[in-house]
């Protein structure tokens, strides 16, 4: 039962004698001495009380339950530029509110030390401290949910802090030093993963000790009061170590505006500042992005209104501070440090928070209750201007994804001149150009507008566009998606949006930018070129700040993906000067038209060093007037230049090829049909040239990412199966006349292993088996009973036409399992989407769907960004059969999702643990995230793990088979 200490280390010693002391809890001293190894680090294994010995320089991070006596049992700072994005969560436009403690209403009660609070689509998420649970109640008002919560996270010991996203429940596990999430569905007893922490308490940087309050961005990074540790440390996802962002990193208190003592809770507001809860100091803090030294703004060092007990804290839209304290709830407007206000004297206070609806929720410790109060009164403003503080760089976690658009086959391509097309006339400075849906968008410089043009050949089509984009200042970028219209409005320094269907001059909505040119994190200085990838990221060309920066929906702020982030300009490999132009590619690659270097620049996800891939710093064929770009399927560059359209095919730089010598070129694309479309700038028109010739290829397999349930659809669903109704127990439809398919054989009384059938009641074939009716609710409404085949098998194939590309849709269904009481195998549903050939392109699974006493019907599926007009929609069985794994399925649709104000929405998980999956994994695997996939590696280091040759022999027949070969295949093996 050994125990190490913290090791100590002796000065003065040489390299040929380095020597650490280990003590036992016996007091025994080992001494260890390392000879004659100068670039030899020493690093103890806690578990096995090994040595490792490794070299200096090259050893990465040690593994979480490994320590080093060189320094590393302290959690280091964060590097300045990975600062916190906002939150992703509604912000209440209230600010500076009272309320009228009279219309205090009870929408918890039965609580045990409430800690702190938390609201989402409609709940009331509960910190029930002394009873180690996370509950959530439904606001309904009803009494019944007052009273009786579901539990969502237990078997935690002193909980303190929540967080709730779309997808999961984030609780401070206190006592066991570890913040745990619960995706949405998950046990609360089993289901919580340690996502921060779990190595008990310490300051190392895998330690947490006794965390209060935590903040989830945008990101997923989580920021955790580390309270004991006296310091702010965030957690990347997926990261086995934390840094330090406030605070001292070795867990020293202090009075400092750089040090902590005793922090409790952490928020950020809308432009990034993050405000901590100094406890032990009696104040709040402030710390600007990429700052680490802290501004009063409450508190001011006084215990009054009970400050030292604290445990509520909220953040409002103006950056008023509210506080849970002694007396009940105070609020520091900005500017007013002291003592603070009163806003709900209701006694002894834990968390609060405040819903988008104005909603006020107050923890009352003393009654073991939550209270609300409307927020009748107050100032409603908008959130306060940012300052000019340096932007700050995207953190590397941070990649981008790809774009939602189709892409046309054809690559290296080339087209005869003498085929070209007008297709719109009469512009005036022709500058970038989008097509989408059988229109083409132009944006015409010198009007300040942006037209559309119907592509359909008429002279009036032509001629007489549609301005879509109106009282722009020289706007230069433009990019079309299902949903918006985005366009740099380059001489007023920002990105505005505007909405299908948005007046022109008045409906562009300003997303990025907008506070005049600068180097701000809320500014741009000049926006030339614009790309919006699948989760709406704007990822825009700030050419006389010398970057690309990145815009989250939503934000207030960027940062930046490439260049240097104070908008220095340079040459080197890491830096820009004067880019006009950004892309993606299908495999999330970027490339940037790096213009006064004369060179085309591509970013690998997760690097910031740039390989030069066209141009090579030449200004042979115009490159430094290179105002259209497109990347097309197999990573050409085309660019629009002086004397027309060059490319770049992959591996050759230079100086480019001809496609279009049409002249002085502005704006080019290619939409999926293979149709170039050429500005020619000095003609004021838009040319089209059919892309005749060229090597024809498939674009590099891409998986679209999937994600959970949206949270709310509009109009009819593209596609819903009710399997109808009748008075018969059993349905005469067959899956002919239903319209899809399926590998399971239709049966009626009873219903074997690899059978179906379509009912309108559970019959009792098996005494597991527990009857109920279908989903729908329609007298005799019929439902898809399975019971599964002892391989995977095709519950439901369906082809669905007339989709939209771009836009979210959501494939769900409901099921139920139909065993009870045995313990049996449970029923697992792959949603899979595949093309014509068969390829997935997006897969998610139900998880188990456990037994229930009751015909429970649960919802399950996905959403996912659809890339094509027509797909197949198809749910496989994902466990064996044969002894369980029945259920029954109603309800199966496809239906478009929607975001208030934008026309698609994200994925918001409703259902049991849903992961995604590679599309390359056998049906029977484990669930897993979808892994981006890589090309070949140029070398290998290792032995293979999997040598396959299949052997050699005399005969031209081998007599191995494939099981004797250990592996499986779906073809039968003729000789």
């Amino acid at each position: 039962n050994l125990r190490w200490l913290p090791a100590r280390q002796f000065s003065g010693l040489s390299r040929s004698s380095s020597m650490a002391m280990i003590r036992y809890t016996t007091t025994i001293i080992l001494v260890l001495a390392i000879t004659h190894l100068p670039q030899i680090e020493t690093v103890y294994d806690v578990n096995s009380a090994s040595i490792h010995l490794e070299r200096r320089g090259k050893r990465e991070l040690p593994p979480a339950n490994l320590r080093s006596v060189c320094g590393e049992t302290n959690s280091s700072m964060c590097t300045t530029f990975e600062t916190a994005q906002t939150s992703c969560l509604p912000v209440s436009p209230i600010c500076n509110a009272v309320c009228n403690t009279a219309s205090l209403t009870t929408v918890a009660s039965g609580l045990n030390n409430v800690y702190d609070i938390a609201t989402n689509s409609g709940y009331l998420y509960v910190v029930n401290a002394n009873k180690g649970n996370v509950e959530k109640f439904k606001l309904d008002n009803t009494p019944i949910s007052k009273s009786q919560p579901t539990v969502v996270a237990s078997n935690l010991v002193n909980p303190w802090g929540v967080y709730v996203t779309s997808t999961a429940v984030y609780v401070s596990d206190t006592f066991n030093h570890q913040i745990k999430q619960y995706p949405t569905g998950a046990n609360p007893a089993t289901g919580g993963v340690v996502v921060a922490g779990g190595y008990g308490s310490g300051s190392a940087q895998n330690q947490l000790s006794y965390p209060y309050g935590l903040f989830v961005d945008c990101g997923g990074n989580i920021y955790i009061a580390d309270s004991h540790n006296n310091r702010i440390v965030r957690w990347a996802p997926g990261a086995k170590t934390g840094c330090t962002v406030a605070g001292n990193a070795n867990g020293q208190a202090g009075s400092g505006l750089k040090e902590l003592n005793l922090p409790i809770d952490v928020r950020f507001d809308n432009q990034g500042n993050m405000f901590v809860v100094d406890s032990n100091n009696y104040r709040v803090l402030k710390f600007v992005p990429g700052s680490s030294t802290g501004i009063v703004v409450a508190g001011n060092g006084q215990k009054a209104n009970g400050f030292n007990t604290a445990i509520g804290f909220y953040i409002d839209a103006c950056d008023t501070i509210y506080l849970g304290a002694t007396r009940g709830v105070i609020k520091f407007p900005p500017g007013s440090n002291g003592t603070g206000v009163p806003v709900a004297e209701v006694g002894y206070t834990g968390g609060i928070t405040v819903d988008n609806n104005g909603t006020l929720f107050i923890g009352v410790r003393g009654g073991n209750e939550v209270q609300t109060c409307k927020l009748s009164s107050g100032q409603v403003t908008q959130p306060p201007p940012t300052t000019a503080a340096p932007r700050l760089a995207c953190p590397a976690i941070v990649t981008p994804q790809t774009s939602c658009l189709p892409v046309s086959p054809i690559c290296n391509a080339v087209c005869n001149t003498a085929s070209l097309t007008t297709v719109a006339s009469g512009l005036n400075n022709v500058y970038d150009i989008a097509t989408n849906s059988g229109y083409l968008y132009v944006v015409n410089a010198n009007k300040g507008n942006v037209e559309k043009f119907k592509l359909d050949n008429t002279p009036i089509s032509k001629s007489q566009p549609t301005v879509v984009a109106s009282n722009l200042v020289n706007p230069w970028g433009v990019y079309v998606t299902s949903t918006a219209v985005y366009v740099s409005d380059t001489f007023n320094h920002q990105i505005k949006q505007y909405p299908t269907g948005a007046n022109p001059a008045t409906g562009g909505v300003v997303v990025a930018g907008g506070y005049g040119s600068g180097s701000a994190q809320n500014q741009l200085s000049y926006p030339y070129g614009l790309f919006v990838d699948c989760g709406g990221n704007i990822y825009i060309a700030d050419s006389h700040n010398n970057r690309i920066v990145r815009w989250a929906p939503g934000a207030k702020t960027g940062c930046t993906v490439a260049g240097n982030a104070n908008g220095q300009a340079g040459s080197g490999l890491k830096e820009l000067n004067l880019p006009i132009d950004v892309r993606f590619d299908n495999q999330g690659n970027m490339f940037v038209v790096d213009s006064n270097n004369y060179r085309v620049l591509k970013f690998v996800p997760g690097s910031s060093t740039g390989i030069v891939v066209a141009g090579n710093g030449q200004k042979a064929n115009g490159f430094n007037t290179a105002i259209g770009f497109y990347i097309d399927a197999c990573d050409t560059i085309y660019l629009g230049a002086t004397r027309g359209v060059i490319k770049f095919p992959p591996g050759s730089n230079g100086t480019g090829v001809p496609v279009a010598e049409v002249g002085y070129t502005g704006g080019i694309t290619v939409d999926n049909n293979g149709t170039l479309f050429i500005g020619v700038r000095g003609g004021n028109e838009v040319q089209t040239c059919k892309l005749s010739s060229g090597q024809v290829t498939q674009p590099p397999p891409t998986t679209i990412k999937a994600g959970g349930l949206c949270t709310d659809t509009y109009g009819a669903p593209t596609f819903l199966e009710t399997f109808g109704a009748g008075k018969s127990e059993y349905s005469s439809a067959t899956p002919a006349t239903l319209g899809f398919t399926t590998t399971y054989t239709e049966k009626g009384r009873p219903t074997p292993d690899g059978s179906f059938t379509i009912v309108n009641d559970v019959p009792h074939d098996y005494n597991t088996w527990i009857n109920g009716t279908d989903h729908t609710g329609n007298a005799g409404g019929y439902m898809l009973l399975v019971n599964a085949a002892g391989t995977p098998g095709e519950v439901f194939r369906r082809t669905v036409s007339g989709l939209t590309s771009g836009i979210r849709y959501q494939f769900s269904a409901f099921i139920s399992n139909i065993n009870y009481g045995y313990n049996l195998i449970k029923p697992n549903i792959n949603f899979d989407i595949v093309t014509a050939t068969n390829d997935t392109v997006a897969r998610m699974s139900s998880g188990d769907i456990n037994e229930t006493q009751t015909l429970q019907w649960q919802k399950v599926g996905m959403s996912f960004v659809s890339p094509l007009t027509t797909l197949t929609l198809v749910m496989v069985t994902n466990a064996p059969g044969g002894s369980g794994n029945d259920f029954v399925i109603d309800d199966i649709s496809l239906a478009p999702c929607v975001q208030a104000g934008q026309g698609t929405q994200a994925p918001q998980s409703t259902t049991a643990p849903i992961s995604t999956e590679p599309v390359t994994q056998a049906l029977t695997s484990t669930r897993a995230p979808i892994s981006k996939a890589q090309g070949v590696c140029t070398d290998v280091l290792r032995i293979p793990l999997l040598p396959h040759t299949f052997g050699s022999d005399k005969a031209e027949y081998s007599t191995l088979a494939s099981a004797a070969l250990s592996f499986s295949t779906t073809y039968t093996e003729r000789k």
